[in-house]
C-alpha cells in the first residue's frame, strides 16, 4: 500500500517553474544502476551523476562518457548509451570548493541521492533550486544506516519497504516525501529486494517531482520517538540463532548467503556453515539430523530450516 504524508503535514514543497533537472549522487552498485536506469524510462531530465572517490582527490575529476563507471552491461542498448552520455563526475572531498563549483556549474532543479556512501553537505544541497532527496531502502525512521537491507533480512520477517525523504545535517532523518511498504517477500535474495526496492523508490521520486510541478508536494517530518538505527554489520551478526524462528532463518540465509561472509550455526555441538536453504517447515519436526550428503534438519522454536550445510574442518594440530 502506497503511504504518503497526510493528516500530519507540515508544509509542502516548493514547486520549479520547468521539467526539474535531476543531479544524482550514487556509486557503482546495482541499486545505483536501477535508479538511473528507471529516471530515463520516466524521462526525468538526468543532467549529472556524481560518484565517490577517495579522500585524497583534491578535484573533481571527470569520467569520459563513452567509458561509463556504472555497471550498465545489463540495461539495453539505448540506455547504455543514455546513460553514458550524462556527465559524471568522481568527488573525493564532497565539502570542498571546487566541487560546489562543479554542482553550481551542473545548475541541478534536484538533488536525488541513492547509495551514496557519504553525508552530503549542506553546502552542496544548498545548490538545488527546489529540493534535496534521498532513497533510502527501509521504512524510515525504522533502520537508518548505511545497510538497511541486511537489517530487514536479519529480522526476517519478509517485510521491506523504501522512503524517499529530505536530505538534512544528519543520515536518513529529512522529512518524508513518499513511502512504500511491502510484506511477504519470503525467500527474496538480497538483489532482487535491491532492485524491487531502488524501481520502487525511483517511481515514488518520480510521482513526488510530478507533484512539485503542479505545487501539490508535501512533506511530514520523521517521528524520532521510533526511530532506529543500525551501523554496518559485524561477523557475529550473519551468525544464524535457533531460538527465532524458521521462517526468519530461511528469510535471513536466502538473502544474505551471497554475500562473501560465513554463515555458522551450532548444533549438536557442531559448527555448521550454510551455504542455502532448501525449505522451512512452520511446525516441529524431528531433532536436527544429517539426511543427506550435505543436508540437515535444523531445529528453530518454533520449525525447522532444511539446508545444506559444510562442516568447518578442524585446524590440524601442528
Amino acid at each position: 500500500m502506497r503511504q504518503t504524508p497526510g493528516s500530519d503535514v507540515v508544509s509542502t514543497v516548493p514547486s520549479p517553474t520547468s521539467s526539474p533537472r535531476v543531479l544524482l549522487f550514487g556509486m557503482r552498485c546495482r541499486f545505483t544502476n536501477r535508479v538511473v536506469t528507471r529516471l530515463l524510462e520516466r524521462r526525468v531530465p538526468v543532467v549529472g551523476i556524481i560518484l565517490p572517490g577517495p579522500p585524497g582527490l583534491s578535484e573533481p575529476v571527470g569520467v569520459v562518457p563513452s567509458r561509463s563507471t556504472l555497471p550498465v552491461a545489463d540495461s539495453p542498448t539505448a540506455t547504455f548509451t543514455a546513460i553514458s552520455r550524462i556527465p559524471q563526475y568522481i568527488i573525493g572531498q564532497p565539502r570542498s570548493s571546487a566541487t560546489r563549483r562543479i554542482i553550481e556549474s551542473i545548475g541541478p532543479d534536484i538533488i536525488l541521492v541513492a547509495c551514496y556512501p557519504r553525508l552530503v553537505p549542506a553546502s552542496l544541497t544548498n545548490t538545488a533550486r527546489v529540493a534535496a532527496w534521498n532513497i533510502h531502502p527501509s521504512l524510515l525512521p525504522q533502520n537508518r544506516g548505511p545497510d538497511p537491507l541486511f537489517w530487514a533480512f536479519k529480522r526476517g520477517d519478509g517485510r521491506f519497504g523504501v522512503t524517499v525523504h529530505e536530505l538534512s545535517n544528519q543520515l536518513d532523518a529529512g522529512a518524508v516525501i513518499a513511502q512504500r511498504e511491502f510484506a511477504g517477500w519470503h525467500g527474496i535474495s538480497e538483489s532482487m529486494a535491491e532492485w524491487k526496492l531502488a524501481e520502487e523508490g525511483v517511481d515514488l521520486a518520480a510521482d513526488a517531482i510530478e507533484s512539485l510541478v503542479s505545487g501539490q508536494a508535501q512533506r511530514e517530518p520523521q517521528d524520532e520517538r521510533n526511530a532506529s538505527y543500525e551501523s554496518w554489520p559485524v561477523d557475529d551478526d550473519f551468525r544464524i540463532d535457533t531460538s527465532r524462528s524458521a521462517q526468519s532463518a530461511f528469510n535471513f540465509i536466502r538473502g544474505m548467503k551471497d554475500r562473501a561472509m560465513p554463515l555458522l550455526v551450532t548444533i549438536d555441538g557442531r559448527e555448521l556453515r550454510i551455504v542455502d536453504v532448501v525449505a522451512y517447515a512452520e511446525d516441529d519436526v524431528a531433532p536436527p539430523a544429517l539426511v543427506g550428503d550435505d543436508v540437515f534438519v535444523i531445529r528453530f522454536n518454533p520449525g525447522a530450516l532444511f539446508a545444506t550445510a559444510v562442516v568447518p574442518r578442524l585446524r590440524p594440530e601442528l
